[in-house]
């Protein structure tokens, strides 16, 4: 062997390596973002987003198992830009179904006849001088 051979056979199983890493790597990204996405219950909230984001988990996995690493990290990235998209669309349901219940939350009406004062708006007391002399 050839000190050529042995150079463009570790350059090869270099870059095999490179790309299991990379496509290993995204996935579990993916995965911690399909975790944050459920923790927001994006399953009830966002069921379409979350349905692609599942998918292309799945997808993403098995391209990984079959070594088609390219094919595995672009799965990856959709599935982890679908899961923060399930978390977006489920934060903002819960912020309108929050913003919904608020009308429950009026205060009461002040009657503006009303004998009480209110002590912050109250007259001062009558604050009587002295009138003593000071010796300088």
């Amino acid at each position: 062997m050839t000190s050529k051979t042995i150079l463009v056979g570790l350059l090869v199983t270099q870059g095999i390596g490179c790309a299991a890493v990379r496509s290993t790597f995204h996935l579990s990204q993916a995965e911690q973002a399909v975790v944050i996405a459920k923790d927001v219950e994006a399953e009830d909230l966002a069921p379409y987003e979350w349905t692609m984001t599942n998918e292309y988990i799945l997808k993403a996995r098995e391209e990984w198992g079959n070594a088609s690493f390219g094919d595995a990290e672009s799965l990856a990235k959709e599935a982890n830009e679908w899961a923060a998209r399930a978390e977006q669309a489920a934060l903002r349901l819960q912020r309108y179904q929050d913003a919904e219940g608020m009308h429950e939350f009026v205060p009461e009406e002040v009657d503006p006849d009303a004998e009480e004062e209110d002590p912050l708006f109250a007259p001062p007391e009558r604050i009587e001088l002295i009138d003593d002399e000071i010796d300088p």
